[in-house]
């Protein structure tokens, strides 16, 4: 993924949401193993039930967002090595 998708997003807290969330290899973002699926962001980001509203409305943006930057990963055929990710290395 790219800056400027993560931007499209996040707008000015996209640089601490790919800091948090994603490592960042050859200019591009990946999230980090930590956050790699629904459920981890889903856990990472719950709250109880009694905190501030502006927290849970910060947390839901946050999770949504990413939730559809997971689902929108597009895997590519690596003609180099063949194999199949989200990205290709030519080395």
């Amino acid at each position: 993924m790219t800056w400027d998708i993560l931007r499209q997003y996040f707008w000015g807290d996209a640089e601490e949401i790919a800091h948090k969330y994603f490592n960042e290899w050859a200019g591009r973002l990946a999230f980090k193993p930590e956050y790699n699926t629904e459920k981890k962001v889903r856990d990472a980001l719950a709250l109880p039930e009694d905190a501030d509203p502006a927290d849970k409305a910060r947390n839901e943006h946050i999770k949504t967002g990413l939730w559809d930057l997971l689902g929108n990963v597009c895997l590519i055929k690596c003609v180099a090595t063949h194999d199949i990710r989200p990205t290709c290395d030519r080395r």
